[in-house]
Order: structure tokens, then C-alpha cells, then sequence
């Protein structure tokens, strides 16, 4: 019997109960649920579940992401998918899981029991503790007994009877009462008998699945005393230049200088994935509606959708000829006709999902996922060269003053590639955890991590030059701004300008508006486009420093 809070014993019952469906369906290779809620946080543990649950095959997904933008895709799919299955979706969101609302994604599994659970649930069920004791086997059934012929009777003559006299009738003698039925042993050795219980509410669905009764905690017991240790302490380690900068006390977001935005453009139905600016200037916009969108920020209307893809729009790029290039989680590129709105071209590229960077040739780089990096043509769809060295997936990719192409990955390093010979030039270390997006500002190479930091490069010696530390969550994009400072955006809701013109990058402006990750970040002009998963485009004036 579990111990703990109303809200605790609810999720280890639900824990229990899709556990058990895993093993009895045999899905997921013996994965099972630890901790409910950040178990489907990714989509994969959701995935399983609902495979288990519906007895169908899922969708194709990403079994091992590790980036936001994977892990929301999976979610999608996820919540598509129990709609498909007719499980009521309704009213739950991929963001649900992806922010761990523990309340909304428990309401929402209690109501996916009900709903799969058929009259397992509607009548008194007898539950088998299934993880401490095994299931009771059948009882045999009872052997038919041999027929015997029954044996013929001598006939007997009748004789005719005496008339008697009529008598009184008896008294009928009242019913002895029947001997108590004694309640027999459980019907599998060495364990509890089993629980009637009629499952009509949560309360009885956790009692049923293991959720206890609240209990009282103990006491603690009182603290020992704390013995002197006669041994010196040793001596203080010298402090290091890095470790003064970690203990360098954060700036509270109030105390920074914020700026609003001048204009809000609205018109997607899903999260804004990824922007980029076109000529005239316009903007384009990705999502996870499918959909591409043109806009005119100075008015802010939409002047028209480009619509395609399958599947989430995951970058966009434009070619030196003005076309505008899409790459999508349907594992296609499409290249547009931005005037006409017409796709005139479309490549299967399935590992080239959302990492795309043009070159001053025309030719395009792209990530993939099997840790390669690829120049290839746009006009034919033909690889030109293969780069590899990565350890792990390629999560970023961007063009150098040079020509030469520099990549991130999740195996936390960058690399720089020849782009005549296609070998490594230099691997940049430094970020302790993925890269999530990379630019350049001249001769410099700009990098945002999962470690929360955006740090600078000198693209001739491969050293960090700067490290810029304020954000509070990933960093999902960076650019170069036209008066020599730098924009990011998280998923602490934030875009900052950097002051990048010592080796301690500050904050000189903190964007605020938006309400969810910032996806995307692009500028025109005196102006920062920003997209993010709250569906919006924010615009923002660049204040002269």
C-alpha cells in the first residue's frame, strides 16, 4: 500500500494500471512507467500507451528525441493519434505534456481509463494483485460419473386396500434451518483473498490499483547532537577565473531594461516552428498547422498560405534567386515561387527535416539525423558531397563569410567543414549539453545550447570569444543584428540583446510579449521578427545602443 499524498496515490494507481497494459500487450520492449507525468513528456512514453490501449499500430515517430521541436512533434502525432483511435482528444493538448501539467494530463488519463475500459470497470470486479502473486489457475472440471443400468424390478400383484376412515390432517413440521456455508479460501495459495470492489469513482479505482489511504506522517525523530571533529579543515580551493564568473550574481528580470512589441501578426492555427525575412522586405513564416504564411509586416496581414506539407514545417531558407525553400517532418523539401505561391519543385529528402542553410552558389546544406552533414542541388535534388564526423544527430546548420559550413549537433560540438574537400577543419567544444542553432556575424560563429548559454567563436582560431549567460531555458535561435549587437530567443519565453562588446556578454534588452518558446528569430530592416509556440509573430523596433 502506497503511502503519500491524495495526488500522489492517483498517479501511482494510473502508473500501475498503464504498466500493466504495457506487459500484458507486450509493447514497448519492456519499457515501463516510472515517473507518469515526465514519461510522456516526449511523446514516447505517450505513444506506447496509446498502442497498448488501442491494439494499433502508431505512427511513424521519433523514438529518441531529445530536441524541443522533436519532442513536440511526437506529441502532436501522439494526440492525432488517440483521436484516430476514437479516444476523446478533445480538450488535451500536446503542450500539456510537454509543460508536465500534472492536473491536466492526469484528468485527462483518468478519462482515457474510463473510456477503454469497457465494463472492466462497471460491475464488482475482482482484482489479482498481478505484481505480487500470480493469477489463480482454473479449477479442473468435475469428471461425469459412469451411467448404470438400472435393474429391472419384480412385478408385485396390487391388492385392492381397506377403506379407512378419513383422519385429521397432520400438522406440517417447520423447515429445519440450513447449516451455514462456510466461505472458502482464496483460489491461489499464499496470498490475500481477493477484494470485491465496485469500481464507480477514482477513489475505488485507486484502491483497486494499488493507491493507499492517506496516512498520518510519523514523527521525525529528534536530531543528534553534532560531535566536533578534532581534524582541521582543509584547506580552501583557489578560486579560478571561471568560477568567478559562475558565482557573478544574475540580474532579476525586473531590473533589466525591457522593450515591447510594436505589432502582433496572428494567423496560425499551431505553433510558428521558424521565420525568415524575403524581399520587399515580407516575411515568411513555418508551423506546425503545415503551413507556410506570407506576411507584410507593415500592414500585418497575411497576403497568402502556402499549404503542402504533411506534416509540421520545420525550416525555412531563401535562395540567392529570391525562391523560398521549405523543409518539413514529412521528410520532403519543397522550393516555391514566392509571387505565384505555386511549389515548383519537391525532393523526398528523409533525413533532411528542418536544418537547411543556403550557399552563396546555390547549392543547399542540410543536418541529418543520421549525423551527416550534405551539400546538395536544389535544381536536380542530387547530393554533391557527404560530410561525416558527428557523433549524433546534426541539429543546426549555417554559412560562413567564407563559403565553408559550420554545424551543430547533439553530441554538443560544432564543426566546421571544407566546403571544397568536405573534411573537418576544426570541432568547437565547449557547450555542456546539445546545440540547438547556429549563425554567423562575419567572421564569427554564433552558437545557442540546451545549456542555456549563446556563446561567440572566432572562426579563424576556433576559440570561444564571448559567452552570453542570462537565459533561464534553451536556447533556440540566435542572429546577427545591423547594429553590431546579438538577438536569441528561448524557451524562457524571452528574446535578450546581447551586448557582446566585451568577453562578458550582458543584457541590454529584454523583449517581452510572448507567451511560450521562441521558435525563430529574423530581422529586416531597423525591425526583430520573432515566432513562437503561442501561434504569434511579434514585431520589435532594434533600439541604437
Amino acid at each position: 500500500m502506497a503511502e503519500g499524498s491524495e495526488d500522489e496515490r492517483k498517479i501511482a494507481a494510473f502508473t500501475n494500471y498503464f504498466n500493466k497494459k504495457l506487459r500484458d500487450n507486450d509493447v514497448g520492449d519492456g519499457f515501463q512507467l516510472t515517473d507518469l507525468v515526465s514519461d510522456l513528456a516526449n511523446g514516447v512514453g505517450l505513444m506506447m500507451v496509446l498502442e497498448a490501449l488501442s491494439g494499433r499500430k502508431p505512427p511513424r515517430y521519433n523514438k529518441k528525441p531529445r530536441m524541443i521541436a522533436q519532442k513536440l512533434d511526437n506529441l502532436t502525432l501522439a494526440v492525432q493519434f488517440a483521436k484516430d483511435c476514437g479516444f476523446p482528444a478533445e480538450k488535451i493538448f500536446p503542450e500539456d505534456f510537454s509543460d508536465e501539467n500534472e492536473k491536466q494530463v492526469t484528468g485527462w488519463l483518468w478519462t482515457l481509463i474510463l473510456h477503454t475500459s469497457g465494463d472492466e470497470f462497471r460491475q464488482p470486479y475482482v482484482f489479482y494483485d498481478a505484481f505480487a502473486c500470480p493469477e489463480p489457475e482454473p479449477e479442473p472440471e468435475p469428471k461425469p460419473k459412469p451411467k448404470v443400468a438400472p435393474q429391472p424390478q419384480p412385478q408385485q400383484t396390487q391388492e385392492p386396500e381397506p377403506v379407512k376412515e378419513a383422519e385429521p390432517e397432520p400438522k406440517k413440521a417447520e423447515p429445519e434451518p440450513e447449516p451455514e456455508k462456510k466461505e472458502e479460501p482464496a483460489p491461489y495459495a499464499n496470498a490475500p483473498e481477493p477484494e470485491v470492489v465496485e469500481v464507480t469513482s477514482l477513489d475505488d479505482f485507486m484502491a483497486m490499483m494499488g493507491g493507499a489511504p492517506k496516512k498520518e506522517p510519523e514523527p521525525e525523530p529528534e536530531p543528534e547532537p553534532v560531535k566536533e571533529d578534532p581534524t582541521p579543515a582543509p584547506a580552501a580551493e583557489p578560486q579560478f577565473e571561471d568560477d568567478e564568473e559562475d558565482d557573478e550574481p544574475e540580474t532579476p528580470l525586473t531590473a533589466l531594461p525591457q522593450a515591447r512589441a510594436t505589432k502582433t501578426l496572428r494567423g496560425h492555427n499551431n505553433w510558428v516552428s521558424c521565420i525568415v525575412t524575403l524581399q520587399g522586405p515580407l516575411l515568411a513564416s513555418g508551423s506546425y498547422d503545415k503551413a507556410i504564411k506570407i506576411w507584410d509586416p507593415d500592414s500585418g496581414e497575411c497576403k497568402q498560405t502556402l499549404n503542402g506539407h504533411s506534416r509540421t514545417v520545420g525550416c525555412l531558407v531563401v535562395l540567392p534567386n529570391g525562391d523560398l525553400v521549405s523543409s518539413s517532418w514529412d521528410s520532403s523539401v519543397k522550393i516555391w515561387d514566392v509571387e505565384t505561391g505555386q511549389c515548383k519543385q519537391t525532393y523526398s529528402k528523409r533525413n533532411a527535416r528542418e536544418f537547411l542553410a543556403p550557399l552563396p552558389d546555390g547549392t543547399l546544406a542540410s543536418g541529418t539525423d543520421d549525423h551527416l552533414v550534405c551539400i546538395w542541388d536544389p535544381a536536380t535534388g542530387k547530393d554533391l558531397k557527404v560530410m561525416s564526423g558527428h557523433k549524433a544527430a546534426v541539429s543546426c546548420v549555417a554559412v560562413m563569410k567564407s563559403g565553408n559550413v559550420v554545424s551543430g549537433s547533439q553530441d554538443k560540438d560544432l564543426r566546421v567543414w571544407d566546403n571544397g574537400t568536405g573534411k573537418t577543419q576544426m570541432v568547437l567544444e565547449a557547450h555542456t549539453n546539445l546545440v540547438t542553432c547556429v549563425s554567423t556575424i562575419g567572421d564569427t560563429i554564433v552558437s545557442g545550447s540546451e545549456d542555456k548559454m549563446v556563446k561567440l567563436w572566432d572562426a579563424a582560431t576556433g576559440r570561444v570569444t564571448n559567452t552570453c549567460k542570462g537565459h533561464h531555458n534553451t536556447v533556440l535561435c540566435v542572429a546577427g543584428l545591423p547594429n553590431g549587437t546579438l538577438v536569441s530567443g528561448s524557451s524562457d519565453k524571452y528574446c535578450r540583446i546581447w551586448d557582446i562588446s566585451t568577453n562578458k556578454g550582458k543584457t541590454k534588452l529584454l523583449l517581452k510579449g510572448h507567451m511560450r518558446d521562441i521558435a525563430g528569430v529574423c530581422t529586416y530592416d531597423k525591425v526583430i521578427a520573432s515566432g513562437s509556440y503561442d501561434k504569434n509573430i511579434r514585431l520589435w523596433d532594434i533600439p541604437e545602443f
